[in-house]
């Protein structure tokens, strides 16, 4: 039987369209911020899930809406680790309205997929109820974070 761990996250990029000067992971103060290939975010998944079993497993940014591919990143991981984690996660700033596409992906997950709206405001966040409400007629578990 795998080990199961509380958490993972991989990182799908570190660039943000967004520059919050508190930023926890420091985007808006890299020159050139992080942003893997498609093959580089598969193989560290790949690694991660060699190691064990999850609770949370989370695909993470800067802002990962940024990233043409979201969705075939999340496709290849439903088809690869669904059975793999309890839980699937991600969060966006609220400023991209999420792609059909995207939300088709993220509905065969079913009740092992949580999606964070962060709320800076409507300057900042402009599509963030937007997408809340998109993922919930949808039936996307989401939660809108202020």
């Amino acid at each position: 039987m795998a080990k199961k761990y509380p958490h993972a996250i991989v990182i799908v990029t570190l660039a943000c369209n967004l520059k919050c000067k508190n930023c926890i992971l420091c985007v808006p103060y890299y020159r050139k911020p992080f942003y893997p290939t498609l093959d580089y975010i598969q193989q560290t998944a790949e690694r991660a899930f060699r190691l064990g079993n999850y609770e949370i497993f989370e695909y993470m940014g800067g802002e990962p809406l940024l990233r043409e591919d979201f969705a075939e990143i999340w496709a290849y991981n439903r088809s690869h680790f669904y059975d793999k984690a309890d839980m699937f996660k991600t969060a966006t700033n609220g400023s991209i309205l999420i792609s059909d596409d995207l939300i088709g992906v993220w509905k065969t997950y079913g009740d092992k997929i949580h999606i964070i709206i962060d709320n800076y405001g409507p300057e900042l966040s402009p599509r963030a109820q937007e997408n809340v409400e998109k993922l919930k007629s949808n039936g996307v578990d989401c939660e809108l974070r202020d």
